[in-house]
């Protein structure tokens, strides 16, 4: 005789017609930006199967129906997320890529930056539970011995907020930790509860992690710090994408690399990197990928991680200067041709262009036109990294324009990235006195609060912007946000306090 069991598991595990499969994987598609091909069916029905049981159904197929009858919702995109991508991580995952990171990026990142501006930007996208995060963090530690007079940004963002809240408390178990050598775990970890393992309170600082949904958030973008990065780890995500999203990935990317920043990604991600000019690098990896660089350097690995000695712990070598790709010849041109080029991602065309027009004779022009081009400017070399220079920049547009809700809020943003949080404070206080309803400003003074350990300010800078967001649109674009609309910064804001990520 069967039993109710029995049914319940007949009727979740029964075979899922392929016309269903095929209208819920065009629905995901466009609400989650997941990808499953016919190829792909059998990995999709597994997924389904499970996450049905957590919705609650006896029955896959009637999960479907239910899933698609409305737009998802934050909680079924996150139970989908988990059980649809593989949210399975470890440290030191990865060797070759990670030795590549160790003996030859991050060498030549370090001694470029060693006599200026001492500031890495490094970002983990797909970054599940963290642990890629914290092992990029950990490898820069032991080869910047004074790394705390370094400027340090390790952003790791996911779809998933349970895989961010667990990433942010740093906690991890046994499975997290195989291959690993004794000495990093001693070196690099403390006892938690459990039988678990914390990460070290200074390796934590230098990572954040914050929820981004890659096939539907704009990117780059100054409100959440994802530009100008030096190098991007995005390993085994493309693959989740169709074509048309993947392209829209990767040129995102490309877009908030600074130039000569690096791209790294997984075997099956190949296909997609097609983008713009992210440009093969052979280091013995066919996962390498570099903004404009067109000569790769080709070196010698060394043997097996081993605990660092004295010497190790020094800077290595600087590499041979690789020549860049040459310049296109910038002509005296106008505002609109550089925003062409900057909303290209090509940052270094766009700066030259305008400074060719800032700086030959007298410009005839309103202020507020010469205001614009120095705008841009400021952002285009802050989007090459180069902070010093797009702050003077900045500050030269306020001049000009003294009234530019814009120049204040973009000053703030480059200080907050320098680390100069009074001052980044003050500038997007002045923002919102010249504009009150200002969103974006709200948004940022709630999470320069929340750096500061102002837990109730920043609440009550979140609980306003959302006051302000839910007076518009979903889909309005907000002003200055380069693309995020009104739904979007309010679904971050609303994942972030209900699993407290900000």
């Amino acid at each position: 005789m069967q039993t109710k069991y029995d049914r319940e598991m007949t009727d979740v595990d029964r075979p899922i017609p392929e016309t269903s499969l095929s209208a819920f994987s065009s629905f995901i598609s466009g609400g989650m930006g997941l990808h499953f091909p016919l190829e792909r069916f059998g990995d999709l029905t597994r997924g389904l199967r499970s996450a049905a049981k957590e919705f609650g159904f006896e029955d896959s197929e009637a999960c479907i129906q239910w899933l698609m009858s409305s737009p998802l919702s934050e909680r079924q995109i996150e139970t989908l997320a988990s059980y649809l991508t593989v949210g399975e991580t470890y440290f030191f995952r990865d060797k070759a890529g990670l030795d590549i990171f160790e003996q030859r990026i991050l060498p030549e990142l370090i001694e470029s930056r060693r006599m200026n501006s001492r500031h890495l930007k490094i970002w983990s996208a797909g970054c599940a539970t963290g642990e890629e995060a914290y092992t990029l963090a950990i490898l820069i530690n032991t080869m910047i011995r004074d790394s705390s007079e370094w400027k340090i940004d390790i952003i790791g963002t996911d779809i998933n907020s349970v895989f961010l809240q667990k990433a942010s408390q740093g906690d991890y178990g046994k499975w997290s930790f195989r291959g690993v050598s004794d000495w990093i775990k001693e070196r690099y970890f403390t006892a938690s509860d459990g039988g678990k393992l914390r990460i070290d309170e200074h390796i934590k600082e230098m990572v954040s992690f914050q929820y981004l949904n890659l096939a539907e958030d704009s990117f780059p973008a100054f409100m959440n710090n994802i530009h100008g990065m030096d190098v991007i780890f995005c390993r085994n995500v493309l693959l989740y994408f169709n074509e048309e999203q993947a392209v829209r990935v990767v040129n995102g990317l490309y877009r908030s690399l600074a130039d000569g920043g690096w791209l790294v990604v997984g075997p099956c991600d190949l296909l997609h990197v097609t983008s713009l000019g992210i440009i093969p690098v052979d280091f013995e990896s066919p996962n390498l990928y570099r903004k404009g660089f067109p000569e790769p350097l080709l070196p010698t690995l060394p043997p097996a991680r081993t605990p660092p000695s004295e010497s190790e712990l020094k800077p290595h070598p600087a590499p041979k200067p690789v020549t860049q790709i040459p310049k296109a010849p910038t002509a005296r041109s106008g505002y609109g041709e550089a925003l062409i080029l900057y909303q290209a991602g090509q940052y270094d065309a766009a700066a030259g262009m305008l400074m060719e027009a800032l700086s030959t004779g007298p410009d005839t022009g309103p202020a507020q036109e010469r205001a614009k081009k120095m705008m841009l400017l400021a952002r285009s070399r802050a989007n090459q990294g180069n902070l010093t220079e797009a702050l003077i920049w900045c500050e030269r547009m306020i001049a000009a324009d003294h009234l530019s809700t814009a120049g204040y809020y973009l000053r703030s943003c480059i200080l907050l990235e320098e680390g100069r949080t009074e001052d980044a404070a003050g500038a997007i206080r002045q923002a919102i006195f010249l504009d009150p309803d200002f969103i974006l400003g709200h948004f940022v003074m709630g999470n320069i609060a929340f750096a500061r350990g102002a837990r109730v300010k920043a609440g009550k800078s979140f609980r306003h912007t959302l006051r302000l967001l839910s007076r518009c649109p979903e889909d309005l674009v907000l002003s200055e946000s380069e693309g995020i609309t009104a739904g979007r910064l309010k679904k971050i804001i609303e994942i972030a306090a209900e699993r407290k990520i900000v």
